[in-house]
């Protein structure tokens, strides 16, 4: 698991939120980062690209595929670039849940 997001459970444990909670926040953190993600991977896809990708006849071949041409194109590695979106995502979360702790207790 990212960093960010044990230190997102570390804090909800501490604050007493049930399991249940913790998990319906963390998949609201990786919804957001992963809608994130797919935009960032598309954005490097051209028609053409498009075209060979829908031409792949099983799901981890296309997978594969635009894994490969955003590494390319980008000079990212893509499981890189999903752990910087989840680290912003989970510190965002954590930015906004201190600064509305602080509000309730002023």
């Amino acid at each position: 698991m990212n960093t960010k997001l044990e230190e997102v459970v570390a804090v909800l444990k501490n604050e007493r939120h049930t399991e249940e909670q913790i998990e319906q926040i963390l998949a609201e953190i990786s919804k957001a980062a992963a809608v994130k993600f797919n935009a960032e991977m598309m954005a490097n896809l051209t028609e053409e690209d498009l075209a060979a990708i829908d031409k792949c006849t099983v799901p981890e071949e296309a997978n594969l595929m635009i894994r490969e041409i955003f590494a390319k194109r980008s000079g990212k590695n893509a499981d890189t670039v999903m752990d910087e979106i989840m680290t912003t995502f989970a510190e965002g979360f954590l930015n906004k849940y201190y600064e509305e702790k602080n509000k309730a207790t002023q």
